[in-house]
């Protein structure tokens, strides 16, 4: 009799924020007594949705703890690991391995069914108009980790950082929808897709389900939920 083969699944996911004893302060919609009850919680929804064989990219903004708690951790989680590292993630990528990531970088460039999708901890840098905008109504954008935040190019971008509910968002292109309104085409939009465990119910998202997000911005230029 024929063997099954084991199809393996991808998952994104970002900002669980382990051992982070303000978390809950910040992040309304993790409605714990505890980070440990968080934890836990996250670690069930985790190993429900994710199989030993199936690899996890995670965004960064793991852990906030000690090195001997991250390795353990870990090691609770289901599936093959990947870490692309945000501002809370410290050591240096070649000790990555010690943690159970298979490897660690700052950013990354995968393609989804053809599409390329961007890989990076940060949204994209904000706009001298988004900032001009901000500062008119006096809500000034948060700069911080300025320069680790991608320029927009007008491509799709998986991030994580916000800690927002809100699973998709963009960013205008300036320039370039100026020239393409005076070809009287549609503006140009960098889009964003927030791959961060808090859209997505405190659990990781399949590439599956990203692939249609991105295949719905291709082809109708806008996305519905």
């Amino acid at each position: 009799m024929a063997q099954k083969q084991i199809r393996p699944t991808i998952y994104f996911t970002s900002d669980i924020h382990k051992g982070h004893k303000n978390i809950l302060n910040y992040c309304r919609n993790r409605k714990f007594d505890t980070v440990e009850d968080m934890e836990v919680a996250i670690i069930k929804r985790w190993n429900n949705t994710v199989k030993p064989e199936d690899l996890v990219i995670i965004l960064g903004d793991l852990w906030m703890c000690k090195n001997p708690l991250k390795r353990e951790f870990i090691d609770k989680l289901n599936g093959r690991k990947v870490l692309i590292r945000g501002n809370h993630d410290e050591g240096a990528n070649k000790f990555m391995n010690k943690f159970g990531f298979e490897f660690a970088c700052e950013e990354a460039l995968i393609y989804v069914q053809g599409i390329p999708l961007r890989l990076s901890h940060y949204p994209y840098r904000p706009s001298l108009f988004a900032r001009f905008k901000g500062w008119l109504r006096g809500k000034p954008l948060d700069l911080r980790e300025w320069k680790k935040r991608p320029p927009n190019r007008g491509e799709i971008l998986g991030h994580g950082h916000t800690h927002s509910t809100k699973k998709v968002s963009y960013q205008w292109l300036f320039w370039a929808s100026v020239w393409s309104l005076l070809r009287f085409k549609k503006p140009v939009r960098g889009w964003m897709i927030h791959l961060g465990m808090d859209a997505w119910g405190l659990c990781p998202v399949s590439i599956d389900k990203i692939a249609s997000i991105m295949a719905q911005i291709k082809r109708e230029g806008e996305y519905r939920e």
